[in-house]
């Protein structure tokens, strides 16, 4: 089959960006183009064509048309969706408005076996190099330049060739099947960070309460989310201190209290390192905004 592809719709999600709260599942649907998603942070779960797999980073999932997939979210990523062989005669399929993740008959089009030789999912050694190739695309989406197309279609190209390359040469990566044993664990203490990110924790603490060692339960956390435990819970505080910022008229001094940072002079260094402004500045510039809109 000759590779001229078109790349139809696309997504990307972050943490801060998630349409629901983890744990939360997603509508069932019915896939309606091809699709390669790069999971790159969080944890949940994908079911597809009746198989549950659970995401992590570095997971890419390839889909074919007309199968049923299910998400349950937290885990977040870049998703492309795209006909691998351009045709007029799809053309209206190609410029629908509907967004992919929408089933809808009308607009989907035939799975001619692009698919067959793939797996569902795997876990792929590439991630950064990956992750800058799906980005690329997803930028250029969104400008929604007619001659951007070109420039997609060899940057899927060059995605499919990695793809090609990892699966032939069998260098793909296993699924750490320890990990897989513990995720549940683990999902059930990024739950219990999530609803008390005002307290102080150790590591000490949260291995405990898994009732795994403090290195295995390090190395188990990263490996399912994708940052370790106090990369986290600090990104997770800083999110919840710019929600905070923009959404309550709270002073900082009690944000910094309620996120659970004990040293203001750190919470400012960090919050500036994530948001490229000082909290004060922050809010003051997104009431400004407002204003003017």
């Amino acid at each position: 089959m000759d590779f001229n592809p078109v790349v139809v719709d696309v997504t990307n999600t972050k943490s801060e960006t998630l349409f629901l709260p983890p744990g939360k599942p997603y509508p069932k649907r019915i896939t309606r183009f091809y699709e390669v998603e790069l999971i790159t942070g969080g944890a949940g779960s994908m079911t597809t064509a009746g198989k549950k797999y659970c995401t992590m980073r570095g997971n890419i999932f390839l889909r074919k048309p007309g199968v049923e997939t299910q998400g349950i979210a937290g885990y977040f990523g870049y998703g492309i969706a795209f006909d691998p062989v351009k045709s007029q005669e799809r053309e209206t399929c190609y410029n629908t408005t509907i967004p992919y993740w929408v089933t809808d008959s009308n607009t989907q089009i035939e799975d001619y076996g692009f698919f067959d030789d793939y797996p569902d999912y795997y876990l792929t050694r590439q991630i950064d190099e990956f992750e800058e190739l799906f980005a690329r695309v997803v930028e250029l989406a969104h400008e929604s330049k007619t001659e951007n197309q070109e420039t997609m279609k060899e940057l899927l190209k060059e995605i499919f060739k990695r793809i090609d390359s990892e699966i032939q040469s069998g260098g793909i990566l296993k699924v750490n099947k320890s990990a897989l044993r513990h995720y549940d664990l683990i999902l059930s203490c990024k739950t219990y960070i999530d609803n008390n990110l005002e307290k102080h924790f150790t590591l000490d603490d949260l291995a405990a309460q898994c009732g795994l060692s403090k290195n295995f339960f390090s190395k188990t956390f990263k490996e399912i989310m994708g940052m370790t435990p106090f990369e986290y819970i600090i990104e997770n505080r800083m999110l919840l201190a710019r929600k905070l910022i923009l959404t309550t008229n709270i002073s900082i001094d009690q944000i910094v209290n309620l996120c659970g940072f004990d040293d203001r002079t750190y919470f400012y260094r960090m919050f500036k390192k994530r948001f490229h402004e000082a909290p004060s500045v922050y809010r003051k510039n997104f009431i400004e905004y407002t204003i003017s809109e």
